[in-house]
């Protein structure tokens, strides 16, 4: 360079950067999820801020409670502390941030509650911040009960019930309080009441149900098993929520005969579950029925027979009888009362307007509560009316037996005709028979061939007879005679 001579010169200059101002005041975020915005700038020597030189920042890469973007985002993620660089030119700084998830609402679960009276449940309360997002990390927690004296509530949220009634507990962090309204129940009590109606088939289960306030539904469980371990339970009936006894009745079918029931009332609610006492019930058995033969002793009608035994419970007995063999079609007799004996009762019925020469079918029917018993079937066969021969019939003048007055010794014969058959002779001093005397009646027993009979009367002055003969299907009578004494 020549002195005096001026020479143009190109140089460029770099700015120096001596500081980074990243701020100072901790950074406190309340809120899972929550961001801010971090500012920091680079500084020369003089303090002054050097232009156009990007600051970028970051957190530790293990830093679990904030996440930093390099141009200065930093948005919390769990409770915690960390802390943040930002740097310029290789030049760094610090900057401290603090997590901390304020609690701002607080859910008790259950809301709403149902206790029996010295029976526990756990409440639960979820703690959650400005944003919505649940604090699982510590804070403090106390648990309190308005009415100790209905429920009370231990430091881990147990509540316990006392006393019938209605208790607010809430669980509280700071000023911040959340709760559940709880209601305290007695639990039903039941009665088991003794059956009624019980037939072989059925019966009327009986019991009472206090629900003590609580709303209460009301049924039964019944079965053969005394322990009621496999057991059926009858459709349950809404008693209310009142205090007083409630009557529940259920009437149940499709029980066997002369089996040995159990059962009891249950009561359920959200008072819980209550059961009455085990009561038993046998179902009666239907009667036993034996159908007799036909009594042949009877005259002038056809007396069936048959016998019953009630077996413990009152039955009636009557007959079926008809002209088809199995009784599809059958006329009865009235029924008749047989008791309620564990032995056979005999029974009997005439049976009247038959039709002669015919078979007829019968048997021996019976019931009780248990039900109907129907005996087996038998027959027997008509007769017809009586068959008088009556040209047979004569009279003749003799000495009544150890006197000396005259009689009539009369004779005659007829056939049974298959009916019990009585014959006799009317006999009277006029023709007309207004007014008549009758000897006594022969039997001639239920054959079919002829049968002789007699009988005597005083002759007097003259005497009028005929003869008659009588069985279940009709009567007859012979052509009047007379006999008149001798000249």
């Amino acid at each position: 360079m020549t002195s005096g001579v001026q020479t143009p010169l190109e140089f460029t200059l770099e700015p120096v950067v001596a500081s980074v101002a990243c701020g100072t005041d901790l950074v406190q975020l309340g809120a899972y999820g929550q961001t801010a915005q971090l500012s920091g700038v680079a500084l020369f020597a003089t303090g002054d801020t050097v232009r156009d030189v990007p600051v970028t920042w970051s957190v530790p890469a293990n830093s679990l409670a904030a996440s930093l973007s390099e141009s200065g985002q930093v948005t919390a993620l769990a409770d915690g502390d960390a802390l943040a660089t930002c740097a310029a030119s290789g030049i760094a700084a610090t900057r401290s941030i603090k997590v901390f998830a304020v609690v701002t609402t607080i859910q008790v679960s259950p809301p709403t509650a149902t206790l029996v009276v010295g029976n526990s449940l756990g409440l639960t309360a979820t703690l959650a911040d400005a944003r919505g997002n649940v604090i699982t990390a510590a804070r403090p927690l106390a648990w309190s009960s308005g009415t100790t004296t209905v429920a009370t509530v231990n430091t881990t949220g147990v509540v316990t019930g006392v006393i019938a009634g209605n208790a607010r507990v809430n669980a509280t962090s700071g000023t911040i309080v959340g709760g559940s309204d709880v209601t305290v129940v007695f639990t039903s009590t039941v009665t088991t009441n003794a059956a009624v109606n019980v037939t072989g088939s059925g019966a009327t289960l009986l019991g009472t149900v206090n629900p003590r306030g609580a709303a209460t539904n009301g049924s039964f469980e019944f079965s053969t098993d005394s322990a009621l371990s496999n057991s059926t339970a009858t459709s349950p009936k809404a008693l209310g929520s009142g205090t007083a006894d409630v009557a529940v009745s259920e009437n149940i079918s499709g029980l066997t005969p002369n089996t040995k029931y159990f059962f009891r009332a249950v009561s359920t609610g959200v008072g819980g579950t209550a059961r009455g006492a085990v009561l038993s019930f046998t179902t009666p058995r239907p009667p036993i029925v034996v159908t007799g033969d036909l009594d042949a002793t009877v005259f002038q009608s056809y007396v069936v027979r048959g016998s019953v035994t009630p077996n413990g419970s009152a039955a009636s007995a009557w007959f079926q009888y008809g002209t088809v063999a199995t009784l599809a079609t059958f006329l009865e007799t009235a029924k008749q009362s047989v008791g309620n004996g564990l032995i056979a009762v005999p029974v009997s019925q005439p049976i009247s307007g038959l039709l002669p020469l015919t078979t007829y079918y019968y048997r021996v029917a019976a019931s009780n509560v248990a039900g109907t018993a129907l005996g087996s079937i038998l027959s027997f066969r008509t007769g017809g009316p009586p068959i008088l021969v009556d040209n047979a019939t004569s009279g003749s003048r003799q000495t009544c037996t150890g006197t000396r007055v005259l009689c009539v010794s009369m004779s005659s014969s007829a056939s049974p005709n298959g009916a019990l058959t009585e014959a006799w002779f009317e006999f009277s001093s006029d023709t007309s028979f207004k007014t008549s005397s009758a000897t006594a009646h022969t039997r001639l027993g239920a054959g079919t061939t002829q049968v002789s009979f007699q009988g005597s009367a005083t002759l007097g002055n003259g005497l009028f007879f005929r003869a008659v003969a009588s069985n279940a299907l009709g009567m007859v009578r012979g052509a009047i005679r007379s006999v008149f004494p001798a000249g």
